[in-house]
């Protein structure tokens, strides 16, 4: 008998034996299918990914049908209703304002006043055949003036961009004179901003603003001027177009760009016309003005060679240096430099993903296959370029460039769109920083400095093997969406690596890769492009939808997200649906019909949007070190603070006239300077954050070792400095800033020179005008904000004529010095006109005094992003050893002897909490920390120095670098966020026991405020680390507590006596909870000299590092050489934004602080 026939004879037995127990063929099949689930589920969910470094094979995606026309022209018709609806919104609530918040309808001015929504929208509403809503538009415009009233300024930049271009491509569009009327006047207006002897422009017209200006203020109006030159056929007009023709591009073209590779860099010199930094980039304060390059060309009909060579060079610059590829998903993404051997920061900014789109139109419209048509010779234009620069130049010979162009664009645009398609609310985010190694499976993931494979290495790789596949990056991948237990604990099993982290989680509804897949679809006809645009859609109509229109999103992790307040473009989108040819693609950007053209006015904002109420107001961002206020809103705010916390008590049964006197506290070194003839500021209010005044300070150090002070020079000049002031020269204190707005900017300069100029800082410039402005001309500072300006003598408490002749400042504009506690004047505008102003003092000395620390040995630190720890010295100055800075606490009167401080900083305290956060996402809030930290006993050995930008005091290393040491096999989350909380611990003894050995006085006890001191577990570990008792009072808004108190004692309110802090001892008691030392001090001891190897081990690590690529770091504040450092350079810096609420917030807590004193 064969194999086969016993074979079928056991299957027979074993079907009949089945067959009796009433299992048939059926119940088998359904057996089987069990198995294959559960075989391809092991796959699918739980068997564990081997990541391969090869480049993946074509990637094959079956798309959805492609929609019919009639759904296209639906889609388009949703868009168009979606832009009714944000239309109908602004009409309604915010007509003639520049723009509404989406969130609660309330209507803003923030550009110009001149009704922005208005002119920016209107080709919109004409391409959408809106015949009504542009009927309406028209008459605004044709009423508009552009009345600048005086003393304020309209932006170059934003009024070229929105108004100007916005004006001329509704005309273009539509034909109608009246919107080329206003333009023409409007061009008018801002003729002066050319008046430089660079001819490049200014940042306003009417305000000469300063030396430095950003490529995109200065390079994005060509395109305006020309067309309205061409379209009036105006003299004066043509006169600006050959300027910028002749002189703007002429000297961007003739500037020393060799170091560059021939690409234009961010900052420039308007009058030298040199380069003023090295970072190239393609996004912020640059984008526009390589996408006006092509432009410029092609609107000349091709005639602008110099437009050409820069677009061909900067492309150039941008494919071979700052385009990369990520090492597991094969993300291709375009960053930034920030040194002339071009090393990357990684960072990828929404604002470049309109770089796709610029670049299939120039595929679409230039001969790149054949550059000899133009005119252009690669060799001969990269022939006197850096090393580095040639070699890029020299790799493109291996390719045809308008094919490299084209996949460019093509790979760049995929990953623009996977960013959006990857996150759980469809929408992208603002930045991420790529990484550049394969992406690490455990918690602690970062990016790698530096380094990095270039895309154009990769490429040449693929030729090298055959050129088989698909060019890398271009591959059709999947989306990847991590849930929030992914972004904790690193990639679930079954989930796929990412290869970047979230850098700025915001969607701010920016236009860029949107007009970049419309542009693709159009010129590839390939409509995955179009059902991309479709996806982002829906997105938007999900998660942004308001009743007034659509908002941006403040973290596009979360579905649903949170909101912020700003509104879309859905000029792109509604292009992209709809079928019929509204406007040909060789008119996107440039036409020449009858001489004129069209520009597709595309506005991408840059600034931000603030909370008020629970929502964004605004700020000013001028640069990474670059942070401003608009003075004259922080007066407006202020005064609606006062009458909203006024509405607030009489809600609550009190009466306005129950309300006897005000305090007022501020962040102590913002600068404002006006004119004491019209009261209008002169200039932004420069905030305490800023650091543009680093040259100064280096200027005025070096001036202090060569020429001295009081006859003394070199190290002893240095310390006399610190015997006046107490401080040492730093970019934080405001005589810095204002000898800066002295130099650079001609109206303060004037001003000065003519005696009409007002110095203050914030509290200077509130009381100035919250008691009558230019008819009472009250100006004055109180002594503990003067203390900060480097101008004040601590010894006298007055301004030191030596310090006023060493910086060349006058006497005579500056303001009077008070005490911090007496009546200042009454109060002549809003709800509380006639109550009397009395007490006035600066935020860290404000929460001093509102701990009650008021006497010897008593000391208040206040944990915000960074740490600041005042210790009351009493009567007596200390001079420090350990580079702790010398203050005045408070005076308790006119005359009355001051209280001094020891006053020292940490610079990250709850930034360390926050990058456990955003960063390496490690916890889901920053209370979170606490829980986390609690499940261990102990750090397990670990150690973090947070060093991220240096040690200050009292080891004052600058080139110290964050280090996490100590880790094992065994480190937990838990044990790194218990060393992040004993790291904020360390560092405040190490400050506590610097001030008892300078002051030889004891510290009584430790009072703590802001937001880390939320949690208990971090005060038990302050406790125990430090060994002293910590007091946490209930009511922590001490800062304005202490100006309540203050300005309560000016009158006698409860029998209140600053002098006497007995008759302050019943003040906010309530509910207060204090933390002792628990732990055997031996163990503490223990841990104090293991903090202290692993700080020794931090110290000097910038040293060792190369200074172009550490300049590079795309989280690192620029180097300073300021005592305090930065906590937080980034261009919408929390710091900036925090002081506009904190300036009017400090109102309202000031006088819901009596409130509560008097309920009691």
């Amino acid at each position: 008998m064969g194999f086969t026939d016993i074979l079928h004879r056991h299957v027979n037995q074993l079907l009949i034996q089945l067959k009796h127990r009433g299992i048939t063929l059926r119940h088998l099949a359904f057996g089987f299918g069990i198995l294959v689930f559960l075989w391809t589920s092991w796959f699918a969910f739980f068997a564990r990914r081997v990541d391969s470094l090869d480049l993946p094979r074509d990637a094959y995606l079956h798309p959805d049908a492609d929609p019919t026309k009639e759904e296209w022209h639906n889609r388009a018709e949703q868009v168009k209703a979606a832009f009714v609806h944000t239309w109908r919104g602004y009409e309604e609530q915010a007509w003639g304002y520049d723009e509404i918040k989406p969130v609660t309808g309330v209507p803003v001015t923030n550009f110009n006043g001149w009704g922005v929504s208005i002119v920016d929208a209107m080709d919109t509403i004409f391409i959408m055949n809106l015949h009504d809503e542009f009927k309406r538009a028209l008459s605004f415009v044709e009423k508009a003036t552009w009345d600048v009233p005086a003393g304020y300024y309209a932006p170059f930049f934003e009024t070229t961009i929105r108004y100007l271009g916005g004006l001329l491509s509704a005309y273009a569009l539509s034909g109608e004179p009246i919107l080329l009327d206003r333009a023409d006047a409007l061009g008018r207006l801002m003729e002066p901003a050319f008046l430089t002897p660079s001819k490049f422009p200014v940042f306003a017209a009417q305000h000469k603003g300063g030396v430095i200006a950003t490529i995109a203020e200065m390079a994005t109006c060509q395109m305006e001027y020309l067309y309205l030159a061409k379209a009036t056929n105006k003299k004066e007009f043509f006169d600006i177009a050959s300027y910028l023709a002749n002189n703007v591009n002429k000297n961007l073209y003739n500037a020393s760009l060799d170091q560059f590779g021939g690409m234009l860099p961010i900052r420039w010199n308007l009058n030298t016309t040199e380069t003023a930094d090295s970072t190239l980039s393609v996004g912020a304060m640059a984008d526009s003005a390589h996408e006006y390059l092509l432009k410029q060309y092609l609107m000349t009909a091709k005639t602008d060679k110099k437009s050409l060579e820069l677009y061909i060079q900067t492309t150039t610059m941008i494919l071979t240096q700052l385009f990369y590829i990520t090492p597991t998903r094969h993300l291709v993404y375009v960053t930034d430099t920030a040194s002339q051997k071009f090393v990357p920061s990684h960072t990828f900014e929404h604002l470049s993903c309109f770089l796709p789109g610029l670049l299939a139109l120039g595929v679409h419209t230039l001969p790149l296959d054949n550059l000899a048509r133009m005119g252009i010779d690669l060799d001969e234009l990269s022939r006197n370029y850096s090393p580095e620069a040639r070699e890029g130049y020299a790799k493109l010979k291996h390719f045809n460039l308008k094919e490299l162009h084209m996949w460019a664009a093509e790979s760049l645009a995929q990953t623009c769109y996977m960013t959006y398609a990857d996150q759980p609310s469809g929408l992208g985010p603002d930045e991420v920083v790529m990484f550049t190694s394969p992406e690490p499976t455990k918690q602690m993931m970062h990016p790698t400095r530096g380094g990095g494979e270039k895309w154009l290495d990769t490429l040449l790789k693929w030729k090298k093997s055959g050129s088989r596949g698909t060019p890398p990056g271009l591959a059709m991948g999947t989306p990847v969406i991590h849930t929030y237990q992914d972004r904790k604990n690193g990639p679930s099993q079954g989930t796929g690596l990412r290869d970047y982290t979230l850098k700025r989680t915001g969607y701010l509804l920016r236009p860029e890769t949107l007009e970049s897949l419309y542009l693709l679809w159009r010129i590839t006809g390939d409509s995955r492009w179009r059902r991309y645009g479709w996806d982002i859609f829906e997105a938007i109509e999900d998660e942004t939808k308001t009743i007034y229109g659509y908002t941006s999103l403040n973290n596009v992790q979360l579905s649903p997200a949170s909101v912020l307040n700003q509104q879309p473009r859905l000029k792109y989108l509604y292009l992209m649906f709809a079928e019929e040819d509204i406007i040909p693609l060789d008119k996107h950007g440039s036409w020449k019909p009858k001489g004129g053209a069209v520009l597709l006015h595309s506005y991408t904002p840059n600034m931000v949007t603030l909370l008020k109420d629970g929502e964004f107001v605004g700020s000013l961002d001028c640069g990474t070190t670059w942070h401003e206020h608009d003075a004259d809103e922080i007066q407006q705010v202020s005064e609606q603070c006062i009458a909203g916390a006024t509405k607030d008590l009489e809600n609550k049964g009190w009466s306005k006239e129950s309300v006897k006197i005000i305090g007022i506290t501020n962040q102590r070194e913002t600068t404002v300077a006006w004119s004491r003839t019209t009261g209008r500021p002169l200039y932004k209010a420069i905030v305490w954050t800023d650091s543009r005044t680093k040259n100064h300070v280096a200027h005025f150090e070096k001036k202090l070792r060569d020429h001295g002070l009081y006859g003394q020079k070199g190290d002893a000049g240095v310390n006399k400095l610190r015997e006046i002031t107490g401080l040492q020269m730093s970019t934080y204190f405001s005589g810095i800033k204002l000898k800066w707005m002295i130099d650079h900017e001609l109206a303060v300069r004037e001003a000065h020179e003519n005696d009409d100029l007002c110095f203050g800082t914030v509290e200077s410039w509130l009381v100035y005008n919250l008691v009558g402005g230019v008819k009472k001309g009250l100006h004055i500072t109180e002594v503990t904000n003067a203390s900060r300006t480097l101008l004040l003598n601590l010894h006298t408490l007055q301004w030191d004529p030596a310090l006023l002749d060493f910086f060349g400042i006058r006497k005579s504009v500056l303001p009077d010095i008070v005490s911090s506690s007496e009546v200042y004047g009454e109060i002549e505008v809003g709800p509380l006109k006639g109550v009397k102003i009395g007490g006035l003092i600066g935020d860290q000395q404000g929460a001093l005094v509102g701990n009650k620390c008021l006497n010897q040995g008593e000391a208040k630190c206040t944990y915000g992003t960074g740490a600041f720890l005042l210790f009351c010295t009493g009567p007596d100055i200390v001079k420090s050893s350990h580079g702790l800075l010398g203050t005045v606490a408070y005076q308790p009167g006119p005359g009355k002897h001051p209280a001094y401080a020891l006053e020292g900083s940490i610079a990250v305290a709850g930034s360390a909490i926050k990058w456990l956060r955003d960063s390496i996402q490690l916890i889901p809030s920053a209370s979170a920390v606490n829980s986390l930290a609690k499940e261990v006993s102990s750090t397990g050995g670990v150690y973090f120095v947070t060093a991220f930008s240096g040690l200050l005091a009292p080891y004052w290393d600058s080139g110290a670098a964050g280090l996490l040491i100590g880790l094992s096999s065994y480190t937990t989350a838990s044990h790194i966020a218990r060393a992040t909380l004993e790291a904020i611990a360390f560092q405040t003894r190490a400050i506590i026991e610097s001030m008892e050995l300078d002051s030889g006085v004891e510290m009584k006890h430790l009072k703590v405020d802001g937001g880390v001191t939320n949690g208990d577990v971090a005060m038990e570990i302050l406790a125990d680390v430090g060994g002293f008792d910590v007091i946490r009072p209930e009511m922590r808004e001490s800062t304005a507590l202490g100006s309540a108190l203050l300005a309560g004692s000016a009158i006698g309110l409860f029998g209140w006596d600053i002098t006497k802090p007995e008759t302050l001892a019943e003040v906010n008691t309530m509910g207060s909870t204090e933390f002792h030392p628990t732990s055997d001090p031996s163990v503490s001891e223990k841990k104090w000299k293991g903090w202290q190897r692993a700080v020794e081990r931090s110290k000097g690590w910038e040293e060792g590092v190369d200074e172009d690529e550490d300049a590079t770091e795309p989280t690192k504040p620029e180097k300073s050489t300021s005592d305090y450092r930065i906590m937080d350079y980034n261009s919408r810096s929390p710091a900036a934004y925090g002081s506009k609420i904190f300036y009017s917030g400090s109102l309202v807590i000031s006088l819901y602080a009596l409130y509560r004193i008097f309920r009691t």
